[in-house]
């Protein structure tokens, strides 16, 4: 499993079409709602999303960069480009559940170098991922630890590193770990409750009216290092 990316560096960017919480939806219907724009504040940093007729993200436009998804029923290809060149590409293999058992990113610049993750899990609890790369350096394995149904901390030889939630509150779209792993592409944790942050980094949502979250800050050393703003459409 790759290490939790904050949003600093995990979202390159989007479509500037307006990043506004709620959605617009026919009342005759249950409305599906889906993430379409995300807006990195600090940066002027602009996300659009894409899906195809499965309700599957299948393009993440952000500027000169684009992230392109095909899919088949166990397997998702992801493929990066940046201004126009082509960076790296992920195959992401998954389970009779849907999570991912063995993830590949090769660096196509090169075409020799790759990085591999290689997942573990009982039921769906991730519990162990052992990564290998394309240099030949010693694998490393990480442990996963849950508690009532949170991945509490993940533990690579001595050094732990802890998980937080907010108890209160069941996990939902457009939390971080949502957006985390939508951008992803494959889906490799699921947690019962809303997830609050690693360590001394802490995340703090907004609600729209509509209930849904509408934004979050990143807290950092006390400090906000990012704000979110997301826009949803529902039909």
């Amino acid at each position: 499993m790759q290490k939790i990316w904050w949003i600093s560096v995990l979202l390159p960017a989007v479509l500037s079409a307006g990043v506004l919480s709620g959605c617009k939806k026919n009342a005759d219907k249950t409305a599906v709602c889906r993430i379409m724009g995300l807006y990195v504040a600090e940066d002027s940093i602009n996300e659009g999303f894409t899906y195809d007729s499965q309700g599957r993200l299948s393009v993440l436009a952000a500027g000169s960069q684009l992230y392109t998804y095909e899919r088949s029923d166990n397997k998702t290809i992801i493929t990066y480009y940046s201004g126009g060149l082509l960076i790296s590409t992920t195959t992401a293999v998954m389970n009779q559940d849907g999570l991912a058992i063995n993830v590949r990113v090769e660096n196509t610049q090169t075409g020799v170098d790759w990085v591999n993750y290689a997942n573990e899990y009982e039921g769906d609890r991730i519990v162990r991922s052992t990564t290998t790369t394309s240099d030949k350096r010693p694998a490393v394995v990480t442990n996963y630890l849950w508690t009532n149904g949170n991945m509490t901390a993940s533990v690579i030889g001595a050094d732990t590193t802890h998980f937080t939630y907010y108890t209160d509150k069941l996990s939902q779209e457009g939390d971080y770990l949502s957006l985390v792993q939508l951008t992803a592409g494959y889906e490799e944790y699921r947690v019962k409750n809303l997830f609050k942050g690693q360590n001394d980094i802490s995340f703090e949502y907004v609600w729209g009216l509509d209930g849904k979250i509408s934004g979050f800050k990143e807290i950092s050393g006390g400090s906000v290092a990012a704000s979110l703003l997301l826009q949803y459409q529902c039909n």
